[in-house]
């Protein structure tokens, strides 16, 4: 499927879902990172297929998850 850059992978449903994902974290008392509302706007730059980020989109969120689990 080609990527349709019309479309943004930050959806409504993805947006809930994250919402859900940090509602179960704090509950169970876990550390969650929260790469829907950390990662940067140029991020979506990083997505060659529109879903999954090249070297320079891994290396974005692996600094966000070093910094939070710290």
């Amino acid at each position: 499927m080609p990527w349709e850059p019309n479309l943004s992978y930050r959806s409504e449903l993805v947006r809930q879902y994250n919402q859900a994902m940090k509602a179960v974290a704090e509950a169970e008392k876990l550390k969650f990172v929260d790469l829907f509302n950390l990662l940067p706007p140029e991020y979506i730059r990083t997505l060659a297929d529109g879903v999954h980020p090249d070297a320079a989109g891994h290396a974005m969120i692996f600094n966000l998850v070093k910094d939070v689990l710290k």
